[in-house]
């Protein structure tokens, strides 16, 4: 079984335990900068800033499912700003660790898959299986609203040719501030 499989199966296990946890639901966004590792003629990493959307469950205050979309437009490579999208829509699972006694500061390490599109207005559009990792810290207010600070790492493959040239993302790093209400 290798690394997407086994990140799969554990998601699913996860979540088909589900419904016999108390959940609490969230929505909430992301603000943040990505580094997207490419490799055309020479192996070059752009940083662009990223927004993204996510809503998820927390169950029994130590497991984290999420779905998130997140967005990063401008300077891949030698393009000129606009040019070139990355958008992920990714499924995670996280573990949550209590730091304080009052349970309101988190540390979160845990999994992603879910699906890369690059477009790029003189390549094409092109989407890849996306995989990854992501951790970080976060804090409970009393109003149901939480922030973190974290940072995700997603492995893809996504490749073009074009006539003599290819192009190929190899990853995306981002650092990232969210902010979630929960409900």
């Amino acid at each position: 079984m290798n690394v997407k499989q086994s990140i799969i199966a554990a998601v699913a296990a996860t979540a088909l335990t589900a419904p016999a946890m108390a959940a609490d639901l969230f929505i909430g966004a992301t603000v943040g900068n990505q580094w997207t590792e490419t490799k055309g003629a020479a192996k070059e990493t752009s940083s662009n800033s990223n927004i993204g959307l996510r809503a998820g469950a927390i169950l029994n205050d130590t497991h984290r499912f999420t779905g998130t979309y997140t967005r990063s437009e401008g300077v891949h490579g030698s393009k000129d700003k606009g040019e070139s999208r990355n958008h992920n829509i990714i499924a995670s699972y996280d573990y949550l660790v209590k730091l304080d006694d009052a349970g309101k500061v988190d540390w979160f390490i845990g999994a992603s898959v879910g699906a890369g599109i690059f477009k790029d207005a003189g390549l094409g559009n092109e989407a890849t299986p996306v995989y990854g990792a992501q951790t970080g810290f976060s804090y409970q207010f009393d109003n149901g609203v939480r922030t973190e600070v974290g940072y995700r790492y997603l492995k893809q493959d996504t490749k073009f040719k074009v006539e003599e040239q290819s192009f190929k993302v190899n990853s995306t790093s981002q650092l990232y501030l969210g902010v979630d209400y929960r409900f």
